[in-house]
């Protein structure tokens, strides 16, 4: 049986690479974008029938529609790499669009990562694909360098609790 893999942004950059490695490597793929199109181009390239659902997770529907896939879905691997970003000043850039890269950029990571994990078996994996922008100090970078910043504390935290409850 095919170990199987979701990757959120999939249909371009980095997600697009893991997709069509994971399928070279024998993964039985499910993609999560937002763009149909690029989907349906790259699942014609994949050749092995993979899955795909189009979501905008920077939105609550979005975001649930995806947890309930990863929850009933027993992935042996999650990528977590769908991210946008903005340059300007924090008060250049809309509130929107803020809380859009907010809600994209670590509310969903946090979500999909929790969703996998509480289900994890030995052996599954969990990547989430970042940014060194997390750690700049750049001022026209802030908006996207704090959230990716939130989401690595937060994961590192989960981390740290989840290996002490495993000692313990």
């Amino acid at each position: 049986m095919a170990k199987t893999a979701l990757v959120t942004g999939g249909s371009e950059g980095i997600g697009r690479a893991f997709a069509i490695r994971l399928a070279k490597e024998g993964f039985a793929v499910t993609l999560v974008a937002r763009n149909e199109g690029k989907l349906k181009d790259l699942v014609a390239i994949l050749g092995r029938s993979p899955s795909y659902q189009i979501a905008d997770l920077s939105s609550r529907e979005g975001q649930d529609k995806v947890q309930k896939i990863i929850e009933i879905g027993n992935f042996d691997l999650l990528v977590n790499n769908a991210g946008i970003g903005t340059v300007g000043g924090f008060t250049e850039v809309s509130y929107q669009k803020q809380m859009e890269m907010f809600h994209l950029n670590c509310e969903a990571v946090v979500r999909f990562s929790y969703a996998f994990l509480k289900n994890a078996k030995s052996g599954d994996g969990l990547v989430n694909v970042s940014s060194a922008l997390a750690f700049c100090q750049l001022h026209q970078w802030l908006c996207i360098a704090l959230p990716k910043l939130l989401s690595h504390l937060c994961l590192s935290l989960f981390g740290m609790s989840r290996q002490s409850a495993a000692s313990t």
